[in-house]
């Protein structure tokens, strides 16, 4: 941790200089993590606040002497009684509080700062650092990531780049998205009103119609170290969504051991395990599961993923569909500026069957993109298209089935907005649509979220 913030001394300072003589002081917290403090940075200094500057510096003169109970003296009123603080403040009363173990006050510190200047990249290091040691380590590897963008000093690159591997190999914990859903059609009902089976049309009653109803998902993921480094972890995954009813009902669960080798820049990990699902409260089918992949740093600001899946299918009630499903799959990850994150996607799945009708295959495409404004909105926007294409003719229509099918979503949310239960909110409008040269699978769907998410 010394070597990443010493180079970002280096950088804003301009100087090799030591500790002692640079604008910046060492201090050393109970668990021997070492902090700088900025004394001038332009960046800090441009916003104009009620606080006085002798204030300012008089407190930031005691924090790099180590009197860290006078300094807090000073900067403690005017965070609390200033509407907008200088960022100086903020960023000393964040100081402060991370040496207290205060994690809520020092994180909540940074983000203000960020929410103001989401360019700021030594605030956004220091909350990555912070939420590390607060145990929230995919949002601090998320955030490390984030400062990898183009115009990064290389000193700092390399070692921001270097704590931010070392943190996402030895990421454990969960993840948790609960979302309340608002579905025109959960359970993918075709559009069409008449269908063509074998040269003779039927008309569809009205209760095989779309029918909107309110919904709640739940994806749960966890991952746990067994042995030192990795060399042995388990991997469970949770997903389950629930509409009244019993309409379109879902629950999946996935478990495995696992194991990582790092050859650097690589990181590749193996796992096997089993899987089991369930449909409207009846098990739909079990197996095996295995997943090779690797994760590798090509440059500072772009990394770079690849995996094969295998999944083993053994439905309960419908034996002829028993077999495997591969896919393969490629992502990257492109931190464009400190504010703006490209991701893409491609894959390949093929399904065998029983009976090839029900055997396909056919690749996917995905683009996301998050982009953090200075008023502290966070904005996304993700693209799917898919592409799945049938062995066989299909037994009841007499004829080869090709989907198509679209989606798009985009989301909003705020850096600085008030955490319920500990989750963050954020909204999400998407659509779907699928089209299938068989009118029976052809349909169309729009959804409202409310999603809370978590990283523990």
């Amino acid at each position: 941790m010394h070597a990443l913030y010493d180079a970002v001394r280096r950088r804003f300072t301009g100087r090799r200089r030591s500790a002692e003589r640079a604008p910046f002081a060492l201090c050393r917290c109970a668990r021997g993590i070492v902090f700088l403090c900025l004394l001038t940075c332009d960046s800090l200094l441009a916003e104009q606040s009620q606080a006085s500057e002798a204030e300012i510096q008089r407190a930031t003169a005691l924090f790099a002497a180590g009197k860290y109970e006078q300094a807090s003296a000073i900067i403690d009123p005017l965070r609390r009684t200033t509407p907008h603080p200088h960022l100086q403040v903020l960023f000393l009363h964040a100081q402060l509080a991370r040496l207290r173990g205060d994690c809520p006050t020092a994180i909540d510190d940074f983000s203000a700062m960020l929410s103001r200047d989401p360019t700021l990249v030594r605030p956004r290091i220091d909350l990555g650092l912070t939420l590390w040691a607060c145990g929230r380590s995919r949002e601090a590897v998320a955030q490390l990531e984030q400062t990898l963008s183009p115009g990064l000093p290389r000193n700092v690159e390399v070692d921001v780049l270097r704590v931010a591997n070392a943190m996402r190999s030895d990421i454990g914990g969960i993840s948790l998205d609960v979302q309340i859903v608002r579905n025109s059609n959960p359970g993918q009902t075709t559009q069409a009103g008449r269908v063509n089976i074998q040269g003779l049309e039927y008309e569809l009653p009205r209760s095989a119609r779309p029918r909107s109803a309110t919904g709640l998902s739940l994806l749960a993921d966890a991952r746990y170290p067994l042995l030192d480094h990795w060399r042995l972890y388990s991997a469970t995954r949770l997903e389950h969504t629930d509409y009244p009813g019993t309409l379109s009902d879902l629950s999946y669960l996935a478990t495995a051991l696992g194991t990582k080798m790092r050859f650097a820049p690589h990181t590749a990990s193996l796992e096997a395990g089993a899987h089991v699902a369930r449909y409207q409260d009846r098990q739909l089918y079990h197996g095996a599961v295995w997943r090779i992949a690797d994760e590798w740093q090509a440059a500072h600001e772009l990394s770079l993923g690849a995996a094969i899946d295998g999944k083993q299918l053994r439905y309960t009630d419908f034996s002829f569909l028993d077999g495997w499903q591969y896919t393969t799959a490629l992502t990257a990850r492109y931190a464009a500026r400190a504010n703006l994150v490209w991701q893409v996607g491609a894959s390949h799945v093929r399904q065998n069957s029983g009976n090839s009708a029900y055997a396909f295959r056919g690749p996917t495409f995905t683009a996301a993109v998050q982009y953090e404004s200075s008023a502290g909105w966070l904005f996304g926007a993700r693209f799917d298209t898919v592409a799945t294409r049938y062995r066989a003719s299909d037994p009841l229509f007499g004829e080869r089935r090709v989907d198509h099918r679209s989606g798009l979503e985009v989301s909003i949310g705020r850096t600085d907005l008030v955490r319920v239960l500990g989750l963050t909110p954020v909204l999400v409008l998407g659509t779907t649509r699928s089209s299938s040269t068989i009118d029976l699978y052809d349909y169309r769907r729009n959804f409202f979220t409310l999603a809370l998410r978590k990283a523990y």
